[in-house]
């Protein structure tokens, strides 16, 4: 009864919503409807599904068995993995993908950019904000949620298998979905995955925005990340200390010999004093004062530059540089900061889990 009271997109994504963590939790459970395909997939590579639209495929039972084969080749380690970071229902991305679904449903297109031109990240940014990783997949003519899997699995025509490797892909742990009706294939899907989402009224500092992004990744084996996570956990302030310490010091050895040097000038002032007038003497007086408080108020500057560039050197995180740029037809955000010695880049991307990772030291 409660399934009838939830409107059809609701029902979908509740559907869609649990396939996807009985992928993660058991890979295997999907070899046999793969292999079911098989015997769906008619001549000229037309698959037809039960009671809904047959369409022609690409690559025909070639990308089935591909897939199957790919299930049945899973590490271990990637399974364990996946079974302990299930997806999580993200309301933020729901609505994101709902808008686009109704966009490209009345427009008739299969476009990851919407008729007013944009694109997944700006779509999710009226909602949330989000970081770590963005992704997108389309479906049309399926009305179904298994179906909708399988051909996510399928990824057919896709040689790179992108869709699939979303579906596997242990950074991605928010899930969004949206559908509507199409007027050239009847029903259109939209899926969203991200690492990281957040509601817009919580605003959180850079630190903080890195330190979360770390914790996703914290089952990943990445050395850099490994020495960025440890750097977090240094007190920045002893190294503060023992650079003011030595500061001091030179300090002291300066100070000593500018006594000298004075001790010296006022020995030199006094055998002036016994060979020129008062007025020449005096003279010179006032300009050796001008000059030692000149030379004095330059060293004070110069200490408070070196303590201000050692806080400087000495924080968490500086950012040097912000810029945005085009890759797959989506705008991705790349912001530099400086840890240390060494800079890391935050990219925001469709493929930056799939690729190298959320953090790049360099």
């Amino acid at each position: 009864m409660e399934n009838n009271k939830k409107t059809y997109n609701e029902r979908l994504i509740e559907e869609l919503f649990n396939e996807h963590n009985k992928l993660r939790q058991n890979p295997e459970s999907f070899i046999e409807p793969l292999k079911k395909v098989l015997n769906l997939i008619r001549r000229n590579n037309i698959l037809h599904f039960q009671n809904e639209r047959p369409y022609r495929t690409l690559e025909g039972k070639d990308a089935v068995l591909e897939a199957i084969n790919y299930i049945t080749n899973i590490p271990n380690s990637l399974k364990e993995k996946l079974s302990h970071r299930l997806f999580v229902v993200s309301e933020y991305l729901n609505r994101a993908c709902l808008e686009h679904a109704e966009d490209i449903g009345f427009s008739g297109s299969y476009s990851h950019i919407g008729s007013d031109k944009s694109h997944l990240n700006d779509r999710v940014e009226k909602y949330c904000y989000w970081s770590g990783g963005l992704a997108e997949s389309l479906d049309f003519g399926t009305n179904q949620a298994q179906n909708i899997m399988l051909k996510l699995l399928i990824c057919d025509g896709d040689k790179k298998r992108t869709q699939r490797n979303y579906l596997f892909d242990p950074g991605f742990i928010y899930f969004g979905a949206g559908f509507s009706k199409h007027i050239k294939y009847r029903r259109c899907a939209v899926i969203s995955y991200a690492a990281l989402v957040r509601d817009k009224e919580i605003e959180l500092t850079e630190k903080e925005l890195i330190q979360n992004c770390l914790d996703i990744y914290k089952n990943f084996e990445n050395k850099n990340i490994k020495e960025i996570t440890n750097y977090f956990n240094n007190n920045n302030t002893k190294n503060l200390e023992k650079k003011e310490e030595i500061i001091n010091e030179k300090d002291k050895d300066e100070i000593n010999k500018k006594k000298e040097e004075e001790d010296e000038n006022d020995n030199n002032d006094e055998e002036k004093n016994l060979r020129f007038d008062n007025e020449i003497v005096t003279n010179e007086n006032n300009n050796v004062k001008k000059k030692k408080m000149s030379i004095i108020e330059e060293e004070d500057n110069e200490k408070e530059e070196n303590i201000n560039q050692i806080k400087d050197n000495t924080n968490q995180i500086k950012k040097i540089k912000e810029r945005e740029i085009k890759r797959y037809g989506i705008k991705i955000k790349e912001t530099t900061y400086q840890i240390k010695e060494g800079n890391f880049h935050i990219v925001e991307e469709e493929t930056a889990f799939s690729n190298f990772g959320f953090l790049k030291l360099i």
